[in-house]
This record gives structure tokens, sequence and C-alpha cells, in this order.
């Protein structure tokens, strides 16, 4: 690593071979430095990431009283889809599929006995029913007589859409009205409605001007993830397959890919104003695949299992929890699923797809042998931590491939600068008065800092992937007196 008179130390006096005369000595005085830290110096056999690394310094700063983070230039070279984005959770049971006894209770009368669920929260829905058997006056053992249909499991806030046969009733419940001796203690049953299904987007530039899954960009990787999810349901047997008479038994069954344009595919790009720009919303379907079976799918982009790593806001779900309804069913259930009455109805999302202006900023922490945090914030990744960087350009300088014809195989399609759907760039220098001021200062002088140790984080608390590209940090350092 290279200082003063190498391209790392510079200002107004050199520390290292400043020399003082006998009567400066004795008045304190402040001295600024300027430190340019280059992460392609740093020691790579300790860290060959520049996601973290620490620096040692040959001589240390004496009596530090601030320490300024002047400017700074990085490479915006996460993908669009990444670690921090990738997790689409969902739902593909309507019905029970299990119950969880919290608490057995005491005083009920010993029997088996017949007991409803609440009711459905879709309109034609049928009942769950459930069979309860008591002994020595507990409640020992619960078992599903009819799984039922029309459940939900998202939470959908205070919608009350009867005309869609949407209730704020999501989810299910149990009254055990099972005859009681006196002096008695009512058990807790938990309902459990489907489950929760994790797709996961491979990290990758993903293209999204291709209308459908019928080919290779975004939507054909989220209905693979979709069936990748399905099929790994399926061998782990949280999915019995077929789940009704004629029904699929893999993923490509339960989210086909398109044959062509249109949307018989599982995930397409559509658009609410036929007279603005196209292709501005993703939409999600059970793909129509000519086969009896239920199409019920909810997106539970608030389901507890939800990370800051899901893809909700990159697809333009919004940020919004309740999102109502969420799922592609008509909301009414007169013929029931037996007969396929459930009509496909795509969840579109309400916003614009984001997938350009992802990983907007990340958070850079450090630490040396004093105090370097200086943030306050909602955000537990960034409170504490000394700055947030944000990027000046939008675009990624990651490639960017033509999308291949069909006569192609994945991942030939033309490279040349004009053809590239984002053109690559890196991003201008952010002043650190830009924003806010990122400097902190110190009342009592700091003794000594000799090392410095950096940690660059995504939004989620996960290091930033610079996928092997360094950058420049400018800092200013001011010190009481010199050496």
């Amino acid at each position: 690593m290279a200082f003063y008179g190498n391209g790392l130390l510079s200002g107004s006096s050199n520390r290292f071979s400043e020399h003082l005369e006998p009567n400066q000595l004795m008045i304190p005085h402040e001295t600024e430095y300027t430190l340019i830290i280059d992460s392609g110096n740093r020691d790579m056999t300790f860290f060959p990431n520049p996601s973290r690394y620490r620096l040692t310094f040959p001589e240390s700063y004496k009596n530090v009283i601030s320490l300024e983070l002047k400017g700074s230039v990085f490479p915006k070279s996460e993908n669009n889809v990444n670690s921090s984005n990738c997790i689409i959770p969902f739902n593909v049971q309507d019905y029970i599929t299990g119950v969880n006894i919290k608490s057995r209770g005491y005083g009920y009368t010993n029997g088996v006995y017949t007991v409803n669920v609440s009711p459905p929260a879709i309109s034609g829905g049928i009942t769950a029913v459930l069979s309860i058997t008591v002994s020595n006056n507990v409640i020992s053992s619960v078992s599903i007589t009819n799984r039922g249909s029309g459940y939900l499991r998202g939470n959908y806030g205070n919608k009350n859409d009867n005309a869609n046969g949407f209730y704020t009733k999501s989810g299910a419940y149990v009254i055990l009205n099972i005859p009681m001796i006196a002096n008695s203690t009512q058990a807790v049953l938990e309902i459990e409605i489907g489950n929760v299904l994790i797709a996961k987007l491979n990290h990758g530039q993903y293209d999204f001007t291709v209308p459908n899954d019928s080919s290779p960009g975004l939507c054909r990787e989220i209905t693979r993830s979709l069936q990748e999810a399905i099929d790994t349901a399926v061998n782990n047997n949280v999915l019995s397959v077929p789940e009704y008479p004629g029904g699929p038994t893999s993923g490509p069954g339960y989210f086909p890919y398109a044959s062509g344009l249109g949307n018989q595919g599982s995930c397409m790009l559509t658009t609410l104003n036929v007279n603005a720009t196209p292709n501005n919303r993703v939409a999600i379907q059970r793909g129509k695949n000519g086969g009896q079976q239920s199409l019920f799918l909810e997106l539970l982009w608030n389901s507890s299992l939800e990370t800051l790593n899901s893809s909700r806001k990159l697809l333009g779900y919004g940020s919004d929890i309740y999102f109502s309804p969420i799922d592609q069913t008509s909301g009414k259930l007169s013929a029931l699923v037996a007969n396929n009455a459930w009509v496909s109805s795509p969840i579109i999302s309400r916003n614009d797809y984001d997938i350009i202006n992802t990983n907007e900023f990340f958070v850079l922490e450090m630490q040396s042998s004093f105090d370097l945090d200086r943030i306050e914030s909602n955000n537990n990744q960034i409170e504490k931590a000394f700055a947030t960087i944000i990027f000046d350009s939008n675009h990624s300088n990651v490639v960017w491939r033509e999308t291949p014809s069909s006569l192609q195989p994945p991942g030939t399609g033309q490279s040349n600068y004009a053809s590239l759907l984002s053109k690559p760039c890196y991003n201008r220098p952010i002043k650190g008065y830009d924003f806010d001021m990122k400097r902190i200062e110190f009342v009592q002088p700091t003794a000594e800092l000799k090392t410095l140790e950096l940690f660059f984080k995504k939004p989620n608390g996960e290091y930033y992937n610079f996928q092997g590209r360094d950058h420049l940090l400018i800092f200013s350092i001011r010190c009481k007196g010199a050496m």
C-alpha cells in the first residue's frame, strides 16, 4: 500500500516527513490530511472481496478531532436480480392443511365431536370440518374430516369486497362448542391454511422486453422459479398430487410456459392503460393447461417468512402490506373446484416494475480503535453506521446481452455496444456534502488512528457484491498538532 507521494496520502503537508520549528511545538494547531483509499491495494490474501477489508497505516494519526468522507467513486455492479430481491412467497392451496393444538384446555366432556371451522373467505367455498377427541377431560387429538375450500392464507387487511367474495376473515379459527364442566379452561387450536412456498429467482441481469415466459427474460425466470418451488414441495410431500382429478402433478403443470405470444403462460408483462407505455406491469397466474384443477394462487407478500430479500418492490407489487385481493380467483365458487369453476385472473402488480433502479444505495460501516458510528435510523441495518453511499447513476455496469432469437440458445444474443438494452456505465463521484455531511467530530481528540476496517452492506444487511470491481474513497482527517 502506497502513501503520500505514491497515491494514497496528499494534503497541505506530508505528515510522515513534516519538520516543525521548536516554537511550533509549543502551540497546538490543526493539521488536515487527505487520505485516499483504493480498495485494489488491500491485502487480498486476507480480504479477497472489496466489500470488507482492513487497512493498517505505517504510522498513526495522533489526536484526531474529525474524520470526513469527502468523496467516492463506486461501480454499480449488482445484477438487477440479486440476493436482496429474489424471493417470491406464494400459496396454491385454498383449504385447511393442518391443526395445531396450542393448548389442550381442561374440563371437556370425554367423547368424539364434530366441529366446523369458521366459514371460508371466498364466496361459494366449503366449510372445513374437524373431528376432535376428548380424553381425560382434555383435547387429546384433532383430525381433518373435510379440508374445505375457498380459504385464504394471506392477510388482506380490512378489505370487505362482497362483490368479489373477499372479506376481513382471511385465515380460519375454531369455536369449541364442546360440552364442558364447571371451572374449565378453553383449549386453543391453530388452523393452518395451505403452505408458504418459496420461489427463488436466480441471480442475474434480466431482459424485460420479452412480454411473457415463452422465451428467455424476466418472465421466463419467474415461471421457472415457481415451477421449481412446486417440484420441491411435491418431492417433500408438502403437496400431494394430483390434488384434484385431472390436476397437475409437477411444477410445469401448475405453472406452464406460454407457447407463444399471449397470456397463456404463467407470467407476462402487461399494462392497465392501452394508451400508455406497454408492458409496464408484471402479471403472475396459474397458466391454463386444460386439466380440471384449482387455479387458486396467492402471492404472500405479507407472509411472516418473507424477508428483506423479497422481490415485491422489484416486480412492482409495492411496499404496502395489504394488497387486496392478491389471488387469481374470481372470488366466486358457484360450481366449486371439482367442476373446474375457478376463473383464471392474473395477479397484476399495482406499480411499474423497478428492475433497473434496484440497489439505489448501500451502507458504509467502519471500525477502528474508537467509535465511528454516526447515523441514527429506523432501519436496523443503517442504524449506527457511518454513512449511506447513494448511487449517482441508475444503470448497472454489468454486461447486458441482447435477447437471442428463437434459433439461438440462451446467452448467445448480440453484445455489441449499440445492441445492449442497458449501456454499461460507472457512477460519477458523490461528494460527501451531497445529501449529508459525512463527518464525525470528537469533542476530546482521539489519541490514535492506526487501523481502519470498512464494511459495505446492502439495506438487508448482506455484503454488497462488487463482482471484483474496485472503488475509491477520499477522506479528510483533521488532527490537533502534527506527528
